[in-house]
């Protein structure tokens, strides 16, 4: 099993049984012991596993949230920017919509749109657009990620690495100016990092608490975004640099 997918995959069965000991994880991932040791000395510096004596437990975060749940936090903003977010989608165009809780909200004001190839790696959203008659929907399959509620894997990069997207509607975990767009799981990040390099158009969908936060891991710069959806005004530094930098903002 390559490495990162692995430790990925070891991160989420730590997170999701809290405690773990070393031999089960050694079993499960059929590693040595070495191997499972270096693997969980990784997973610490990421912050949400902790070492213990004889095994690892999970750290609970508030970005650890399941999927499910986190759709219904700040519900009303997250349909305020879906909607937004609608209105520069151009029919007759492909499109990408990523993971995560807000992105879905965009698809319900896409009824009456024709001629646009939507991919995606999320299942809710996936299932939003199977209804869409004017949407053709492209999915890359991979891995489940259940606190995501999408795809992942190495598969899914190497599709990814073969297309060239008009526009992707972008999700966060934080968005700061020194480090963009960030995101908490490392085979999560690591495809987003991959939709923006081949994308012509950058859309980030962020409610206004993402503003000013770090999460784990950086996947693109706020400089490579062409407008930012958000549901209330960004304070006056992020204004200032989207205005220096011609990126539009709508909220």
């Amino acid at each position: 099993m390559m490495r990162t997918f692995r430790l990925s995959s070891m991160e989420q069965y730590i997170i999701r049984r809290d405690t773990v000991t070393l031999t089960e994880l050694m079993d499960h991932f059929n590693v040595s012991m070495n191997t499972v040791r270096r693997d969980l000395d990784a997973l610490e510096r990421r912050g949400f596993v902790a070492k213990v004596y004889g095994g690892a437990v999970a750290c609970k975060r508030e970005e650890l949230v399941p999927s499910l749940v986190r759709s219904e936090l700040n519900i009303d903003a997250k349909q305020k920017i879906g909607e937004l977010a609608s209105t520069i989608m151009e029919d007759n165009t492909t499109i990408y919509l990523d993971s995560g809780s807000t992105t879905p909200k965009v698809l319900p004001h896409l009824e009456n749109r024709k001629g646009i190839s939507l991919l995606t790696t999320s299942l809710p959203a996936m299932v939003a657009a199977s209804n869409l008659k004017g949407i053709s929907l492209i999915s890359f399959g991979g891995v489940f990620n259940q606190s995501t509620s999408s795809f992942v894997g190495q598969s899914t990069l190497n599709i990814i690495d073969t297309l060239t997207i008009h526009t992707a509607f972008m999700a966060a975990t934080g968005v700061s100016i020194e480090n963009g767009m960030s995101n908490t799981t490392y085979f999560e990040a690591e495809i987003k990092r991959a939709i923006c390099n081949n994308s012509r158009h950058i859309v980030l969908l962020a409610d206004h608490t993402k503003f000013g936060r770090d999460a784990l891991i950086s996947y693109c710069s706020l400089e490579k975004i062409s407008v930012v959806v958000t549901d209330r005004e960004p304070n006056a530094e992020f204004m200032q640099f989207f205005r220096s930098r011609g990126i539009k903002v709508l909220f």
